[in-house]
């Protein structure tokens, strides 16, 4: 099982919520990858205090060198109490994300997924080439999003009609609301009549 945090506003929880799904599955059993897929910025490590040795850059070259090569040797074990799960972080330097292959990803995405029960994604805010991949390779995509300002909710809107008509299986995608506790002047209601659905889980 694939899930894939997606947005199309930046600092909306998504790297939160990716890391607190993992622990969640991770606590009840199941075995579990996070992929940190934001190339760029991606800080998944950073919130769990971790100092990977490698990252996504370092598996990605060892499977364009090795198609049979062992990711899994890449990947960084983060262990708290009862809680263990795998990460593979994003690239530590910056300039090496450019180098990064979206189809490669896609590659790394299907050996992660015939080694875990679940491999959750966090990605970055944008409909860019990898993150089209990896949103069409997902078994969900939670698509996030605030209510904050006007230009959020617009974006909120054109990203869900984007995916709509993207994905034959709507059925996939969860809107979700983060932050509802949020002091704003804008109501959930009149938010989800414009974008046509009502959010799938409220947090």
């Amino acid at each position: 099982v694939i899930i894939t945090y997606f947005s199309t506003a930046s600092a909306v929880g998504k790297t939160i919520l990716s890391i607190n799904m993992a622990s969640e599955l991770a606590r009840i059993g199941y075995d579990v990858c996070l992929l940190d897929a934001d190339i760029q910025f991606g800080d998944a490590e950073d919130y769990l205090a971790l100092n990977p040795t490698y990252d996504l850059a370092d598996a990605h070259q060892a499977l364009k060198d090795d198609p049979e090569a062992n990711i899994e040797q890449y990947l960084t074990i983060y262990n708290y109490r009862s809680i263990n799960f795998h990460i593979l972080p994003s690239p530590k330097d910056l300039t090496l994300a450019y180098n990064i292959e979206p189809e490669m990803v896609g590659k790394i995405v299907e050996k992660l997924q015939r080694r875990f029960d679940f491999v959750i994604i966090d990605t970055t805010s944008m409909f860019s080439s990898l993150n089209m991949i990896l949103l069409d390779m997902s078994t969900i995509v939670t698509f996030l999003g605030i209510v904050d300002f006007i230009p959020t909710i617009k974006n909120m809107k054109i990203g869900l009609e984007t995916l709509r008509s993207l994905n034959s299986d709507e059925n996939k995608l969860r809107l979700v609301l983060n932050r509802s506790d949020s002091k704003t002047k804008i109501g959930r209601r009149d938010v989800e009549n414009l974008l046509g659905e009502s959010f799938y889980h409220i947090l």
